[in-house]
């Protein structure tokens, strides 16, 4: 263990209960334009929040992510932390330019899952995370536009002949 990562876990176990968190945005103001949204702003991360995720993680590994998300503090969510992790900072995801046959996998995959669950074709990419899956594939349309066909749905397919049955039937009648 690092002497920052040390650093980082006794301040942690130390000060657990008198953390302070901060946040961007300010009380509501009643004044706001009814167009303007109330959500919070998008905060980019900074290096030290990044190192304290990183540390969070060999911590109490990626399954634990309220107790990740209390070290990093600042504000930073459950959900934020498992983002910035699975999306940019683990080392095992690939940052290079994606080779034939991971387009391939991916036309492959699009076109057995949709292109609905990113996570899910993701899932199949190795080392590729969602967001990079759907990029890559909207990429991939500009270069040259790819028609994914809409999957049946097994209901339909088993209605459709016994309804044209049906019709072919009440016109002999």
């Amino acid at each position: 263990m690092t002497t920052i990562s040390y650093i980082y876990q006794q301040e942690y176990q130390a000060k657990e209960e008198d953390r302070v968190y901060t946040s961007d945005i300010d009380e509501y103001d009643s004044r706001q334009k009814p167009s303007e949204s109330n959500r919070k702003k998008p905060r980019l991360w900074t290096p030290l929040e990044d190192e304290r995720l990183k540390t969070a993680i060999s911590m109490f590994g990626t399954t634990k992510w309220t107790s990740v998300s209390e070290f990093v503090g600042n504000g930073r969510s459950q959900s934020q932390c498992s983002q910035r992790w699975t999306r940019g900072l683990n080392p095992d995801l690939r940052k290079v330019s994606w080779t034939k046959e991971e387009d391939d996998l991916l036309l492959h995959t699009i076109k057995e899952l949709g292109t609905k669950s990113w996570t899910r074709i993701a899932s199949i990419i190795p080392n590729r995370c969602d967001v990079q899956c759907r990029y890559r594939y909207q990429q991939l349309q500009k270069m040259s536009p790819i028609t994914v066909p809409k999957k049946e749905n097994v209901e339909d397919s088993f209605l459709l002949p016994s309804i044209w049955t049906l019709i072919q039937f009440n016109k002999t009648i």
